[in-house]
């Protein structure tokens, strides 16, 4: 059976990056005309950046929804490319990291819960939903991990505000989690920051995120 995988990593990796003067080049050029053309040249040089995460997620539920996370990725990468804005001196590819995360995120948690739905909550015998089950799934959604309540930051935009209240030391951190994808024992290697300290102060961040994004509620 032919691994069409595997050749589509293969394919995608084999295509030649781009620099980041090209990439603005290319950005202003496809605002200025709005010819997909130019668009499609910075969507293709960062689609390998959705590997990993799109590997990641298949892993945790199914190879067979590896395509529908490359998908939505290339979707993410288009919103971004419409929302980023090279003045602001942010590289695209860091740019981007967020975006596509977050597509894949939602993906796999779309189908997760669809599977979750048609096998737990759906009984079987009596063909109804069990209203318990249901309560149950929706707490557990409210208790997100605080790994998955920063993933649910959406655009450039939204990580801005929601870290401006973080010191210089704190923002730096959040910056190696979120745009480098460090873990946090490496994170604190670079820090020089005992793994118990960073434990206080990872909670301390995401305790200050928290009450922003609660803000951007009222």
């Amino acid at each position: 059976m032919k691994d069409y995988k595997s050749e589509w990593i293969a394919q995608m990796l084999a295509l030649p990056s781009l620099t980041h003067e090209k990439v603005v080049a290319l950005h202003r050029k496809y605002l200025k005309t709005g010819r997909l053309g130019y668009r499609n040249q910075i969507l293709m040089a960062h689609l390998r950046q959705a590997i990993n995460p799109a590997s990641h997620y298949a892993s945790r539920l199914s190879e067979d929804i590896f395509f529908d996370l490359i998908n939505a990725s290339s979707l993410a990468i288009i919103r971004a490319i419409n929302k980023w804005d090279p003045d602001r001196g942010t590289y695209f590819f860091k740019f981007v990291k967020i975006f596509i995360w977050r597509a894949c995120y939602n993906t796999y948690h779309n189908y997760n819960n669809l599977t979750y739905h048609s096998s737990s909550i759906l009984n079987k015998k009596e063909n109804i939903i069990d209203i318990n089950d249901l309560r149950e799934s929706q707490e557990l959604h409210k208790n997100l991990t605080e790994e998955h309540k920063i993933g649910q930051i959406s655009s450039w935009d939204d990580y801005d505000y929601l870290t401006s209240g973080l010191t210089k030391r704190e923002k730096k951190i959040i910056d190696f989690y979120i745009l480098d994808e460090l873990p946090w024992k490496k994170i604190s290697k670079i820090m020089r920051i005992s793994p118990k300290k960073m434990t206080d102060i990872h909670k301390d961040i995401f305790a200050k995120i928290k009450v922003k994004h609660q803000n951007t509620k009222t």
